[in-house]
């Protein structure tokens, strides 16, 4: 930055950037022992969750809840979902009703409106197939089946709770986080990067909360999200969560 170093000055000692051989390496590079690091805590959030048997039945869920923007606009949604990116969701707000499809596999994408059909992009059904990729159950089994790997990243207070925080090593996710509870081993918090079709970028943040048993699992029950720090904020609260079994699909 700025002019080169003048000739006659004395005493100056020309240094690299990084030192040669440097290794930037730290402990959250995702090497094999790094990953093993985070998995028991992976681990034990299933257990707190209701276990690695109930976990290999998980097939999916079906749910019916309320979103409340910060606005006060309010929809009620019900919403079917598989790990295969399978999406039924039916949402009414202001009186009118749409219906999304997604099939599985990234397959096709449909919205449908008084009686209108539209085909989504595939920018749009990929954000809205990663909303329920990201549910602290679906990852949680995920990463049972192998599917999903994380590493640590930190370990941090915040107010009266501290949390371990893992981070996915996929290419899926741009920087997926989940922030477990270190006391409860509940997963209380999930963000990530995600590019909208206009390739804006946006930082979400998801915390989840009011866990409740069902069908042999702890759920979470309310979800608040925040986009940018507060830019758009709104509630989920779950008044069904019904647990799909694998093995009846």
């Amino acid at each position: 930055v700025g002019p080169g170093r003048p000739d006659e000055l004395r005493g100056l000692v020309a240094t690299d950037l990084l030192p040669k051989g440097f290794d930037p390496a730290t402990q959250n590079r995702p090497t094999p022992e790094n990953l093993a690091l985070a998995d028991p805590w992976l681990a034990q959030a299933r257990a707190a969750t209701g276990g690695e048997e109930v976990y290999r039945r998980l097939g999916g869920f079906a749910a019916k809840a309320t979103v409340t923007s910060e606005q006060g606009l309010v929809s009620e949604d019900a919403v079917e979902w598989s790990p295969d990116g399978a999406l039924r969701r039916t949402r009414t707000v202001l009186g009118q009703t749409v219906a999304t499809a997604l099939a599985a596999g990234g397959g096709r994408a449909v919205e449908t409106m008084d009686g209108a059909e539209k085909t989504l992009s595939p920018r749009q059904a990929t954000l809205l197939r990663r909303e329920w990729l990201r549910h602290p159950q679906m990852l949680l089994a995920a990463h049972q089946r192998g599917e999903r790997r994380f590493r640590p990243i930190a370990q941090r207070k915040a107010g009266d709770r501290e949390f371990y925080i893992v981070e996915d090593v996929g290419d899926e996710f741009d920087r997926l986080r989940v922030h477990i509870d270190t006391e409860s081993r509940l997963i209380r918090v999930v963000e990530s990067w995600e590019q909208l079709e206009d390739q804006t970028l946006v930082h979400i943040r998801e915390e989840w909360s009011d866990y409740r048993p069902v069908d042999g699992l702890r759920v979470p029950h309310r979800r608040r999200t925040t986009w940018n720090d507060g830019q758009l904020v709104s509630e989920t609260q779950f008044s069904e969560w019904r647990l799909l079994d694998r093995q009846r699909r």
